[in-house]
Protein backbone atom coordinates (compact mmCIF):
# COMPACT_ATOMS: atom_id res chain seq x y z
CA UNK A 1 0.00 0.00 0.00
CA UNK A 2 1.37 3.22 -1.06
CA UNK A 3 1.57 5.95 1.56
CA UNK A 4 -0.23 8.88 1.31
CA UNK A 5 -1.96 11.46 3.51
CA UNK A 6 -5.09 9.66 3.94
CA UNK A 7 -3.14 6.44 5.02
CA UNK A 8 -0.93 8.33 7.35
CA UNK A 9 -4.25 9.73 8.92
CA UNK A 10 -6.25 6.84 9.20
CA UNK A 11 -3.00 4.94 11.04
CA UNK A 12 -2.91 7.77 13.37
CA UNK A 13 -6.77 7.95 14.12
CA UNK A 14 -6.22 4.06 14.89
CA UNK A 15 -3.11 4.64 17.26
CA UNK A 16 -4.85 7.67 18.89
CA UNK A 17 -7.95 5.50 19.48
CA UNK A 18 -5.81 3.01 21.27
CA UNK A 19 -3.04 5.09 23.45
CA UNK A 20 -5.36 7.59 24.85
CA UNK A 21 -7.55 5.75 26.81
CA UNK A 22 -4.92 3.20 28.17
CA UNK A 23 -3.41 4.77 30.81
CA UNK A 24 -6.69 5.18 32.48
CA UNK A 25 -8.24 1.93 31.70
CA UNK A 26 -4.58 0.35 33.32
CA UNK A 27 -4.26 2.31 35.85
CA UNK A 28 -2.66 -1.36 37.59
CA UNK A 29 0.10 -1.26 35.08
CA UNK A 30 2.64 0.43 37.11
CA UNK A 31 5.46 -0.61 34.80
CA UNK A 32 3.68 0.03 31.39
CA UNK A 33 4.34 -3.03 30.04
CA UNK A 34 0.87 -4.10 28.72
CA UNK A 35 0.49 -0.17 27.61
CA UNK A 36 3.86 -1.28 26.11
CA UNK A 37 2.61 -4.51 24.72
CA UNK A 38 -0.90 -3.03 23.58
CA UNK A 39 0.46 -0.22 21.60
CA UNK A 40 3.72 -2.21 19.50
CA UNK A 41 0.98 -4.66 18.70
CA UNK A 42 -1.13 -1.63 17.39
CA UNK A 43 1.96 -0.06 15.63
CA UNK A 44 2.76 -3.55 14.17
CA UNK A 45 -0.23 -4.25 12.81
CA UNK A 46 -0.44 -0.92 10.78
CA UNK A 47 2.76 -1.92 9.69
CA UNK A 48 1.81 -5.27 7.75
CA UNK A 49 -1.34 -2.97 6.74
CA UNK A 50 1.23 -0.42 4.96
CA UNK A 51 4.80 -0.46 6.36
CA UNK A 52 5.34 2.89 5.04
CA UNK A 53 2.51 4.17 7.04
CA UNK A 54 3.57 1.92 10.21
CA UNK A 55 7.42 3.35 10.21
CA UNK A 56 5.43 7.22 9.47
CA UNK A 57 3.22 6.68 13.14
CA UNK A 58 6.13 5.13 14.50
CA UNK A 59 8.55 7.94 13.63
CA UNK A 60 5.46 10.42 14.93
CA UNK A 61 5.24 7.90 18.34
CA UNK A 62 8.66 8.75 19.26
CA UNK A 63 8.70 12.68 18.58
CA UNK A 64 5.32 12.41 21.14
CA UNK A 65 6.97 9.49 23.32
CA UNK A 66 8.06 12.20 26.32
CA UNK A 67 4.95 13.41 26.95
CA UNK A 68 2.73 10.05 26.72
CA UNK A 69 5.20 8.77 29.22
CA UNK A 70 4.58 11.74 31.27
CA UNK A 71 0.96 11.36 30.63
CA UNK A 72 1.09 7.29 31.24
CA UNK A 73 2.69 7.78 34.57
CA UNK A 74 0.05 10.40 35.79
CA UNK A 75 -2.14 7.54 35.98
CA UNK A 76 0.02 4.40 36.61
CA UNK A 77 3.32 6.00 37.73
CA UNK A 78 6.70 6.38 37.12
CA UNK A 79 8.64 3.21 36.97
CA UNK A 80 12.48 3.06 37.21
CA UNK A 81 12.40 1.40 33.71
CA UNK A 82 9.37 2.49 31.18
CA UNK A 83 8.46 -0.46 29.03
CA UNK A 84 6.96 2.48 26.84
CA UNK A 85 10.44 3.13 25.41
CA UNK A 86 10.54 -0.17 23.61
CA UNK A 87 7.76 0.77 21.47
CA UNK A 88 9.57 2.13 18.49
CA UNK A 89 12.25 -0.25 19.05
CA UNK A 90 10.11 -3.43 18.36
CA UNK A 91 8.38 -1.89 16.02
CA UNK A 92 11.44 -0.98 14.57
CA UNK A 93 12.73 -4.84 14.44
CA UNK A 94 9.54 -6.09 13.24
CA UNK A 95 9.70 -3.61 10.11
CA UNK A 96 13.00 -5.24 9.22
CA UNK A 97 11.52 -8.61 9.63
CA UNK A 98 8.94 -8.21 7.37
CA UNK A 99 11.54 -7.08 4.83
CA UNK A 100 13.50 -10.56 5.00
CA UNK A 101 10.37 -12.27 5.12
CA UNK A 102 8.64 -10.42 2.17
CA UNK A 103 11.97 -11.30 0.31
CA UNK A 104 12.65 -7.70 -0.60
CA UNK A 105 16.04 -7.82 -1.58
CA UNK A 106 18.49 -4.67 0.37
CA UNK A 107 21.18 -4.25 -1.71
CA UNK A 108 24.77 -4.13 0.53
CA UNK A 109 27.14 -3.26 -3.04
CA UNK A 110 27.19 0.10 -1.96
CA UNK A 111 30.34 2.20 0.23
CA UNK A 112 27.32 3.44 2.69
CA UNK A 113 25.29 0.09 3.27
CA UNK A 114 28.52 -1.34 3.49
CA UNK A 115 30.16 1.30 6.01
CA UNK A 116 26.76 1.25 8.25
CA UNK A 117 26.85 -2.38 8.12
CA UNK A 118 30.30 -3.00 9.58
CA UNK A 119 29.08 -0.31 12.27
CA UNK A 120 26.41 -2.81 13.46
CA UNK A 121 29.08 -5.57 13.28
CA UNK A 122 31.28 -3.69 15.49
CA UNK A 123 28.70 -2.18 18.11
CA UNK A 124 27.43 -5.77 18.30
CA UNK A 125 30.87 -7.24 19.50
CA UNK A 126 30.90 -4.20 21.65
CA UNK A 127 28.10 -5.14 23.57
CA UNK A 128 30.27 -7.80 25.28
CA UNK A 129 32.73 -5.59 26.27
CA UNK A 130 34.17 -5.83 29.85
CA UNK A 131 35.73 -2.45 30.41
CA UNK A 132 31.86 -1.29 30.41
CA UNK A 133 30.93 -3.24 33.88
CA UNK A 134 28.12 -5.27 34.01
CA UNK A 135 26.82 -7.06 30.36
CA UNK A 136 23.56 -4.94 31.13
CA UNK A 137 24.97 -1.75 30.32
CA UNK A 138 25.70 -3.38 26.84
CA UNK A 139 22.81 -4.53 26.52
CA UNK A 140 21.28 -1.26 27.56
CA UNK A 141 23.88 0.64 24.74
CA UNK A 142 22.02 -1.59 22.07
CA UNK A 143 19.26 0.18 22.51
CA UNK A 144 20.99 3.78 22.24
CA UNK A 145 22.99 2.60 19.18
CA UNK A 146 22.08 -0.41 16.80
CA UNK A 147 18.13 0.30 16.92
CA UNK A 148 18.90 3.81 15.47
CA UNK A 149 20.81 1.72 12.61
CA UNK A 150 17.85 -0.30 11.82
CA UNK A 151 15.93 2.60 10.91
CA UNK A 152 18.92 3.16 7.87
CA UNK A 153 17.36 -0.22 6.62
CA UNK A 154 14.12 0.47 6.83
CA UNK A 155 14.89 3.55 4.98
CA UNK A 156 16.65 1.89 2.26
CA UNK A 157 13.80 -0.36 1.61
CA UNK A 158 10.84 1.85 2.08
CA UNK A 159 12.24 5.34 1.84
CA UNK A 160 11.10 6.16 -1.55
CA UNK A 161 10.91 9.80 -2.18
CA UNK A 162 6.71 9.73 -2.64
CA UNK A 163 7.15 8.08 1.07
CA UNK A 164 10.21 10.66 2.41
CA UNK A 165 8.41 13.52 1.18
CA UNK A 166 5.09 12.55 2.72
CA UNK A 167 7.21 11.84 6.23
CA UNK A 168 8.88 15.55 6.04
CA UNK A 169 5.87 17.58 5.32
CA UNK A 170 3.21 15.71 6.75
CA UNK A 171 5.12 14.06 10.27
CA UNK A 172 7.98 16.66 10.94
CA UNK A 173 6.80 20.28 9.57
CA UNK A 174 3.46 19.98 11.55
CA UNK A 175 4.97 17.96 14.85
CA UNK A 176 7.52 20.79 14.95
CA UNK A 177 5.02 23.27 14.44
CA UNK A 178 2.60 21.53 17.58
CA UNK A 179 5.99 21.27 19.67
CA UNK A 180 7.29 24.29 19.22
CA UNK A 181 3.53 25.85 20.31
CA UNK A 182 3.67 23.67 23.09
CA UNK A 183 7.56 24.56 24.19
CA UNK A 184 6.31 28.43 24.07
CA UNK A 185 3.46 28.07 26.49
CA UNK A 186 5.91 26.18 29.04
CA UNK A 187 8.71 28.97 28.86
CA UNK A 188 5.91 32.17 29.37
CA UNK A 189 3.27 30.09 31.59
CA UNK A 190 5.03 26.49 32.60
CA UNK A 191 3.90 23.08 32.75
CA UNK A 192 1.15 21.11 31.78
CA UNK A 193 -0.99 19.51 35.02
CA UNK A 194 0.49 16.09 34.08
CA UNK A 195 4.00 17.58 33.07
CA UNK A 196 3.88 19.41 36.35
CA UNK A 197 2.93 16.02 38.34
CA UNK A 198 5.86 14.13 36.24
CA UNK A 199 8.03 16.86 37.60
CA UNK A 200 7.15 16.87 40.89
CA UNK A 201 7.50 12.98 41.20
CA UNK A 202 10.73 12.71 39.73
CA UNK A 203 12.55 15.79 40.39
CA UNK A 204 13.80 14.17 43.58
CA UNK A 205 16.01 11.26 41.67
CA UNK A 206 16.24 12.46 38.07
CA UNK A 207 19.29 14.18 37.15
CA UNK A 208 18.24 15.38 33.75
CA UNK A 209 15.27 16.99 35.71
CA UNK A 210 17.57 19.87 36.86
CA UNK A 211 19.23 20.39 34.22
CA UNK A 212 15.88 22.18 32.97
CA UNK A 213 15.63 25.12 35.15
CA UNK A 214 17.82 27.96 34.40
CA UNK A 215 16.65 29.77 37.55
CA UNK A 216 14.74 28.63 40.86
CA UNK A 217 11.74 28.99 38.63
CA UNK A 218 12.31 29.40 35.14
CA UNK A 219 12.61 25.74 33.03
CA UNK A 220 13.82 25.35 29.90
CA UNK A 221 11.06 24.02 27.72
CA UNK A 222 10.93 20.54 26.36
CA UNK A 223 8.04 19.94 24.41
CA UNK A 224 6.33 16.88 24.29
CA UNK A 225 9.58 15.36 23.78
CA UNK A 226 11.48 13.40 26.36
CA UNK A 227 14.43 16.04 27.06
CA UNK A 228 14.75 19.73 26.31
CA UNK A 229 17.50 18.42 24.06
CA UNK A 230 15.46 16.27 21.92
CA UNK A 231 13.22 19.12 21.95
CA UNK A 232 15.12 22.15 20.65
CA UNK A 233 17.23 19.48 18.26
CA UNK A 234 13.83 18.30 16.88
CA UNK A 235 12.57 22.64 16.44
CA UNK A 236 15.44 22.45 15.02
CA UNK A 237 15.27 19.65 12.13
CA UNK A 238 11.59 21.34 11.67
CA UNK A 239 13.06 24.64 10.67
CA UNK A 240 15.79 23.67 8.06
CA UNK A 241 12.97 21.62 6.19
CA UNK A 242 10.72 24.73 5.91
CA UNK A 243 13.66 26.68 4.97
CA UNK A 244 14.58 23.94 2.44
CA UNK A 245 11.30 23.61 1.16
CA UNK A 246 10.51 27.65 0.84
CA UNK A 247 14.18 27.95 -1.00
CA UNK A 248 12.98 25.18 -3.34
CA UNK A 249 9.41 25.63 -3.76
CA UNK A 250 8.40 28.91 -1.83
CA UNK A 251 6.56 26.52 1.01
CA UNK A 252 3.72 28.79 2.59
CA UNK A 253 5.21 26.85 5.77
CA UNK A 254 7.74 29.32 5.86
CA UNK A 255 5.04 31.59 7.54
CA UNK A 256 5.51 29.74 10.61
CA UNK A 257 9.11 30.25 10.45
CA UNK A 258 9.40 32.79 13.57
CA UNK A 259 7.77 31.05 15.59
CA UNK A 260 10.04 27.91 16.19
CA UNK A 261 12.84 30.29 16.00
CA UNK A 262 11.35 31.64 18.73
CA UNK A 263 10.69 28.33 20.73
CA UNK A 264 14.63 27.67 20.22
CA UNK A 265 15.86 30.31 21.40
CA UNK A 266 13.59 30.67 24.39
CA UNK A 267 14.42 27.09 24.91
CA UNK A 268 17.58 28.65 26.02
CA UNK A 269 20.38 26.05 24.09
CA UNK A 270 22.83 27.66 22.46
CA UNK A 271 23.61 24.28 19.69
CA UNK A 272 20.78 24.75 17.66
CA UNK A 273 21.16 28.72 17.10
CA UNK A 274 24.54 28.39 15.68
CA UNK A 275 23.66 24.61 13.58
CA UNK A 276 20.26 26.87 12.63
CA UNK A 277 22.61 29.97 10.82
CA UNK A 278 25.48 27.25 9.53
CA UNK A 279 22.58 24.80 7.88
CA UNK A 280 20.92 27.92 6.40
CA UNK A 281 24.36 29.20 4.89
CA UNK A 282 25.00 25.86 3.53
CA UNK A 283 21.62 25.48 1.62
CA UNK A 284 22.05 29.11 0.12
CA UNK A 285 25.41 28.44 -1.09
CA UNK A 286 24.42 24.66 -2.52
CA UNK A 287 21.58 26.21 -4.23
CA UNK A 288 24.34 27.98 -6.88
CA UNK A 289 23.77 26.29 -10.34
CA UNK A 290 27.46 25.49 -10.87
CA UNK A 291 29.86 23.87 -8.19
CA UNK A 292 32.26 25.75 -8.24
CA UNK A 293 30.31 28.73 -6.91
CA UNK A 294 28.97 26.73 -3.75
CA UNK A 295 32.15 27.66 -2.25
CA UNK A 296 31.99 31.42 -2.99
CA UNK A 297 28.60 31.39 -1.83
CA UNK A 298 29.05 29.87 1.32
CA UNK A 299 31.83 32.36 2.60
CA UNK A 300 29.64 35.32 1.53
CA UNK A 301 26.45 33.49 3.36
CA UNK A 302 28.31 32.95 6.79
CA UNK A 303 29.73 36.04 6.60
CA UNK A 304 26.14 37.94 6.48
CA UNK A 305 24.38 35.18 8.25
CA UNK A 306 26.44 35.38 11.60
CA UNK A 307 26.94 39.18 11.20
CA UNK A 308 22.76 39.28 11.19
CA UNK A 309 22.91 36.94 14.20
CA UNK A 310 25.05 39.36 16.00
CA UNK A 311 23.14 41.94 15.19
CA UNK A 312 20.08 40.33 16.59
CA UNK A 313 21.72 39.16 20.14
CA UNK A 314 23.04 42.77 20.84
CA UNK A 315 19.82 43.89 19.98
CA UNK A 316 17.66 41.05 22.12
CA UNK A 317 20.75 42.38 24.88
CA UNK A 318 18.81 45.65 25.62
CA UNK A 319 15.18 44.65 25.35
CA UNK A 320 12.90 43.92 28.16
CA UNK A 321 10.11 41.47 27.68
CA UNK A 322 8.75 39.55 30.84
CA UNK A 323 11.17 39.29 33.80
CA UNK A 324 10.21 35.11 33.04
CA UNK A 325 11.62 35.37 29.34
CA UNK A 326 14.07 37.79 30.19
CA UNK A 327 15.88 35.37 31.94
CA UNK A 328 15.63 33.20 29.24
CA UNK A 329 16.93 35.61 26.68
CA UNK A 330 19.48 36.72 29.02
CA UNK A 331 20.83 32.95 29.25
CA UNK A 332 21.03 33.05 25.22
CA UNK A 333 22.53 36.23 24.35
CA UNK A 334 25.32 36.31 27.19
CA UNK A 335 26.47 32.51 26.03
CA UNK A 336 26.09 33.24 22.34
CA UNK A 337 27.70 36.67 22.41
CA UNK A 338 31.03 35.35 24.49
CA UNK A 339 31.50 31.38 23.88
CA UNK A 340 34.64 31.30 25.62
CA UNK A 341 33.50 32.23 29.05
CA UNK A 342 33.32 29.76 30.74
CA UNK A 343 31.07 31.58 33.49
CA UNK A 344 28.43 32.04 30.95
CA UNK A 345 29.17 29.40 28.43
CA UNK A 346 29.74 25.56 27.94
CA UNK A 347 31.15 25.60 24.65
CA UNK A 348 35.28 25.46 25.98
CA UNK A 349 33.76 22.82 28.20
CA UNK A 350 31.80 20.98 25.54
CA UNK A 351 35.13 20.94 23.28
CA UNK A 352 37.23 19.40 25.53
CA UNK A 353 34.91 16.39 26.58
CA UNK A 354 35.18 16.21 22.62
CA UNK A 355 38.62 15.96 22.54
CA UNK A 356 38.85 14.00 25.37
CA UNK A 357 36.36 11.46 23.74
CA UNK A 358 38.92 11.45 20.35
CA UNK A 359 42.00 10.90 22.19
CA UNK A 360 40.23 7.99 24.57
CA UNK A 361 39.72 5.93 21.28
CA UNK A 362 43.84 6.05 20.75
CA UNK A 363 44.50 5.59 24.52
CA UNK A 364 42.06 2.50 24.52
CA UNK A 365 42.20 1.23 21.05
CA UNK A 366 39.52 -1.70 22.15
CA UNK A 367 36.99 0.69 23.24
CA UNK A 368 35.45 1.17 26.61
CA UNK A 369 32.12 -0.72 25.60
CA UNK A 370 28.82 -0.20 23.27
CA UNK A 371 26.91 1.04 26.87
CA UNK A 372 29.54 3.33 28.20
CA UNK A 373 28.43 6.81 26.98
CA UNK A 374 24.60 6.01 27.66
CA UNK A 375 22.45 6.18 30.56
CA UNK A 376 22.91 2.38 31.04
CA UNK A 377 26.06 2.84 32.10
CA UNK A 378 24.72 5.67 34.57
CA UNK A 379 21.82 2.99 35.68
CA UNK A 380 23.82 -0.05 35.60
CA UNK A 381 27.50 0.31 35.88
CA UNK A 382 29.95 2.85 37.73
CA UNK A 383 29.13 6.32 35.46
CA UNK A 384 28.64 7.64 32.01
CA UNK A 385 30.72 9.75 30.02
CA UNK A 386 29.63 11.48 27.34
CA UNK A 387 31.22 14.10 25.43
CA UNK A 388 27.97 15.66 24.31
CA UNK A 389 28.94 15.31 20.28
CA UNK A 390 28.17 11.07 18.72
CA UNK A 391 31.52 11.09 17.22
CA UNK A 392 33.70 11.59 20.24
CA UNK A 393 31.41 8.93 21.90
CA UNK A 394 31.61 6.65 19.43
CA UNK A 395 35.84 6.80 19.55
CA UNK A 396 34.80 6.39 23.11
CA UNK A 397 32.83 3.21 22.98
CA UNK A 398 34.13 1.70 19.95
CA UNK A 399 38.06 2.74 19.85
CA UNK A 400 39.91 4.56 17.15
CA UNK A 401 38.67 1.80 14.19
CA UNK A 402 35.09 2.54 15.15
CA UNK A 403 35.58 6.01 15.38
CA UNK A 404 37.02 6.62 11.51
CA UNK A 405 34.38 4.36 10.87
CA UNK A 406 31.82 6.08 11.68
CA UNK A 407 33.58 9.50 10.40
CA UNK A 408 33.87 7.11 7.20
CA UNK A 409 29.61 6.99 7.19
CA UNK A 410 29.32 10.21 8.07
CA UNK A 411 31.07 11.49 5.34
CA UNK A 412 29.22 9.03 2.64
CA UNK A 413 25.89 10.19 3.73
CA UNK A 414 26.53 14.18 3.56
CA UNK A 415 28.40 13.09 -0.01
CA UNK A 416 25.30 11.39 -1.50
CA UNK A 417 23.02 13.26 -0.11
CA UNK A 418 25.23 16.54 -1.87
CA UNK A 419 25.22 14.02 -5.31
CA UNK A 420 21.16 13.59 -5.76
CA UNK A 421 20.67 17.50 -4.77
CA UNK A 422 22.91 17.90 -7.38
CA UNK A 423 20.95 15.76 -9.89
CA UNK A 424 17.23 16.13 -8.89
CA UNK A 425 17.19 19.47 -7.65
CA UNK A 426 13.78 18.93 -5.81
CA UNK A 427 12.70 20.02 -2.36
CA UNK A 428 12.76 16.91 -1.09
CA UNK A 429 16.72 16.49 -1.97
CA UNK A 430 17.64 19.91 -0.30
CA UNK A 431 15.29 18.66 2.73
CA UNK A 432 16.96 15.59 3.18
CA UNK A 433 20.23 17.25 2.96
CA UNK A 434 19.44 20.53 5.70
CA UNK A 435 17.96 17.30 7.67
CA UNK A 436 21.68 15.61 7.77
CA UNK A 437 23.85 18.98 7.88
CA UNK A 438 21.36 20.09 11.06
CA UNK A 439 21.84 17.07 13.07
CA UNK A 440 25.72 16.99 13.06
CA UNK A 441 27.34 15.68 15.92
CA UNK A 442 23.58 14.39 17.07
CA UNK A 443 23.35 11.30 14.74
CA UNK A 444 24.08 8.71 17.06
CA UNK A 445 22.64 10.39 20.40
CA UNK A 446 21.03 7.94 21.35
CA UNK A 447 18.85 9.17 24.18
CA UNK A 448 17.01 11.70 21.68
CA UNK A 449 15.28 8.73 20.46
CA UNK A 450 13.34 10.79 17.44
CA UNK A 451 16.29 12.50 16.57
CA UNK A 452 18.33 9.63 16.18
CA UNK A 453 15.71 7.23 13.79
CA UNK A 454 14.67 10.34 11.88
CA UNK A 455 17.91 11.15 10.45
CA UNK A 456 19.06 7.11 9.91
CA UNK A 457 15.73 6.60 7.75
CA UNK A 458 16.80 10.17 5.91
CA UNK A 459 20.71 8.53 5.78
CA UNK A 460 18.61 4.77 4.22
CA UNK A 461 16.32 7.04 2.21
CA UNK A 462 19.68 8.56 0.79
CA UNK A 463 21.31 5.78 0.29
CA UNK A 464 18.14 4.31 -1.63
CA UNK A 465 18.12 7.41 -4.23
CA UNK A 466 21.84 7.07 -5.12
CA UNK A 467 21.57 3.40 -6.17
CA UNK A 468 18.62 4.10 -8.17
CA UNK A 469 20.41 7.37 -9.84
CA UNK A 470 23.22 5.02 -10.46
CA UNK A 471 21.28 2.40 -11.65
CA UNK A 472 19.63 5.04 -14.28
CA UNK A 473 22.56 6.34 -15.39
CA UNK A 474 24.29 2.95 -15.89
CA UNK A 475 21.39 2.20 -17.95
CA UNK A 476 20.89 5.26 -19.97
CA UNK A 477 24.98 4.94 -21.02
CA UNK A 478 24.00 1.50 -21.83
CA UNK A 479 20.87 2.62 -23.86
CA UNK A 480 23.10 4.92 -25.62
CA UNK A 481 25.93 2.53 -26.22
CA UNK A 482 23.37 -0.18 -28.19
CA UNK A 483 21.72 2.76 -30.25
CA UNK A 484 25.57 3.82 -31.13
CA UNK A 485 25.98 0.42 -32.69
CA UNK A 486 22.47 -0.05 -33.99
Amino acid sequence: MKLGLRSIAWSVAVVLLVALPLPYLLRFDHSHSVSAAILTATLCALSVRSPAAGAAVALGFLAMQGDYRRYAGYFEGYPASDALLLVAPVTAFFLCCMTAVSGKRVSVSGGLSVAVLLLAVLMAAQIFNPAQGPLIVGLGGALFYLVPLLWFWIGRVYGDRSTVEHIVRRVIVPLGVAAAALGLWQSMRGLLPFEAAWAEATNSDNPNYYALFISHDVIRAFGFFNSGAEYTRFLLLASVVIVALWLSDRSRWIWLLPALLAAIFLASSRGPVVFFVVTTVALWAVRGRSRAAWLPRLVVAGIFGFSLMAAALLGLKTTHLSDRVDVLVSHQVEGLLDPTNKEKSTAVGHLALTAQGVLEGFISPAGHGLGATTLAANKFGSGVYSAEMDFANVFYSLGFIGGFLYLTVIVLAIGRALSIWGRRRTGIELAMLAILISTLTAWMIGGEYSIAAMVWFVIGAVDRSHAELAVARQRAMRDAYRAGHA
